[in-house]
């Protein structure tokens, strides 16, 4: 039982490793100065430029993706394959090293979700990015990511509790969107066009 709460723990506190803080702290940025203020892919790309997001978003993802990888390798129990992904998102969003602040867990919720169900995950993907190439709202692409994940794994027959917690971190994500979400309501939602 002890391995595996470590695991959990490593998991967050690989998560709490803020890729867009280090790489705003290269290139001499305040990133929660400037744009959303938020430590994620998108405002990296939005401050910095879309080559430094593209790298925050796919190391932010291959930081979940690894370990919650090789949980379900070591783990035979599905609760801490998915559980040790949702603690890398949770200190992905809640950085102890960056005073509880962090992104919004976008990105390390695809690694984790790519890790444990890639086909379903690749699909509800791709739906999302089409969603965010025509409207270049990119919070709503996340959203509407986070409302159909849950529901690809339950028809997809993925474990069921693979299912709860999956349905849990969406939840967990959407909340963290909930400027975001006001903003869409009021058609005052800011669009990508970098």
């Amino acid at each position: 039982m002890w391995d595996k709460i470590v695991w959990v723990i490593g998991g967050y506190l690989i998560g709490s490793i803020s890729v867009a803080l280090l790489v705003a702290t290269v290139k001499d940025v305040n990133l929660r100065a400037q744009g959303s203020g938020n430590l994620g892919a998108t405002n990296v790309a939005r401050v910095i430029g879309k080559k430094w997001g593209l790298l925050v978003l796919v190391l932010d993802a291959l930081k979940a993706y690894i370990p919650t990888y090789f949980a379900m390798q070591t783990f035979t129990s599905p609760w801490w394959h998915v559980g040790v992904g949702v603690s890398v998102v949770v200190g992905h969003s809640l950085s102890v090293f960056a005073q509880f602040k962090g992104g919004k867990g976008v990105a390390p919720a695809l690694g984790m979700l790519l890790a444990l169900n890639p086909v379903v995950s690749a699909s509800i993907v791709t739906l999302s990015i089409t969603v965010m190439a025509i409207t270049k709202i990119v919070s709503l692409g996340s959203i509407l990511g986070c409302l159909l994940i849950p529901i690809g794994f339950y028809l997809g027959a993925a474990p069921i509790e693979y299912t709860l917690l999956v349905t849990l971190m969406s939840v967990f994500i959407i909340w963290r969107h909930r400027s975001n979400i006001s903003r869409l309501l009021q058609g005052k939602e800011n669009k990508f066009n970098g």
